[in-house]
């Protein structure tokens, strides 16, 4: 049984705060961390639960237990009465919904300033124990019916999931454009991964304008499904800085099905394994990160001559920068340009992240491997 990094911060959540919301695309594992959660089970896709809610509600939220309403994207007319009258409310409130920020997004701003809201990512690899060799992770992708724990369901699963999230989720989440103009607009997305964005060509490619590509990458962020890391802020730089942002899947499995590459050699040969892995990397950090509620500014830095800076960090007060390889030894040329950019930003930390089996810690670097960042920032709290 995997063990979900959220699940504490959750359940420290709900003591402090007495109604939160976990959310997060289908099959990411919502039903199972609420059910792990101790407290009154309501499931409402059952019709005995449903109707209980529907009818006992009052009497229900004014009990001295916590609460966890599941399914709550089956009902969403019921959670403007979940949370009025915050002052006759006794019960603790966990709400689990597939992810619609459409659906909180129209309550009163006093109401949503009520609601905590966790985000449940698909499977990182720092949940997956030394079980699952981080290949397999980083090919498969998250979700366990995509590969992960059940590989006869590949590639069959990530496509036929793809083809729901286009033709179901996504419109009834309110995406901006039809289910067609969606599914080009994944494939356009898989083949810029890690790149910098450019919206115009984009557009031309799925027929639409520049406008509402746009609108619909900042939707498809909204639904977790990709991560878009802006510019860093305008810096005291000799440099012209470039102002795209840069737009990654956050599953991976997804991306290699998008991809069309089937197996883990023809990533590993592939001219998108590196944007791959970085993507990859950079994901899983920040999703643990995410996991671990440390809050936190997320960037990436370009200028027109090459220096370039996949990650910039704004934690505990502090910048760090990064830099991402898919390599299992880190040269002197990397780190003298590590060096180089870090020092256009002013970035107290600098990090570069390889696949190499141990780190190398020096006074103005480090070399290290996921597993070593995963530690150090959760034994260091730095945030």
């Amino acid at each position: 049984m995997e063990k979900r990094l959220l699940k504490p911060n959750l359940e420290c959540g709900l003591e402090s705060q007495s109604l939160a919301l976990l959310w997060g695309l289908p099959y990411v594992g919502k039903s199972v961390l609420a059910q792990r959660i101790s407290g009154r089970y309501f499931n409402l896709r059952d019709k005995t639960d449903r109707e209980e809610i529907r009818t006992r509600l009052n009497k229900i939220l004014q009990s001295d237990q916590r609460i966890i309403i599941d399914e709550l994207d089956t009902m969403p007319e019921v959670l403007p009465s979940l949370l009025e009258n915050p002052e006759r409310r006794q019960a603790r409130l966990l709400l689990v919904s597939r992810v619609n920020p459409a659906m909180v997004d129209s309550l009163p701003k006093a109401l949503k300033s009520q609601l905590r809201i966790f985000e449940l990512s698909p499977l990182l690899l720092k949940e997956l124990g030394k079980s699952i060799d981080p290949d397999r992770r980083w090919f498969y992708g998250g979700y366990t019916e995509a590969g992960l724990l059940r590989k006869r369901q590949h590639p069959s699963w990530p496509t036929n999931y793809l083809h729901q999230l286009a033709h179901q989720h996504l419109p009834d989440a309110g995406m901006p454009i039809n289910s067609e103009a969606t599914e080009k607009l994944f494939k356009e997305i898989a083949l810029r991964h890690g790149e910098p964005w450019n919206a115009s060509e984009v557009a031309r490619a799925i027929g639409s304008d520049y406008r509402t590509v746009n609108r619909c990458v900042e939707f498809l962020g909204r639904m977790t499904l990709v991560r878009r890391l802006p510019p860093l802020p305008a810096l005291d730089c000799t440099k012209r800085i470039s102002k795209r942002a840069v737009v990654y899947w956050r599953d991976t499995g997804l991306l290699h099905s998008l991809l069309g590459i089937d197996n883990l050699e023809d990533i590993q040969t592939s001219c998108h394994c590196e944007a791959s892995w970085r993507g990859f990397a950079i994901e899983q950090f920040l999703a643990f990160l995410d996991a671990e509620c440390a809050g936190y500014k997320a960037w990436q830095f370009q200028t027109s001559d090459k220096y370039s800076l996949d990650l910039v960090l704004e934690i505990g007060g502090d910048l760090w920068a990064f830099q991402f390889l898919y390599t299992d030894t880190a040269g002197q040329g990397e780190l003298l340009q590590l060096h180089k950019t870090t020092d256009l930003v002013k970035a107290k930390y600098r990090v570069l992240v390889t696949r190499n089996k141990r780190a190398i810690e020096h006074e103005e670097h480090a070399i290290v491997n996921l597993p070593w960042l995963f530690e150090e920032f959760r034994n260091a709290r730095v945030w």
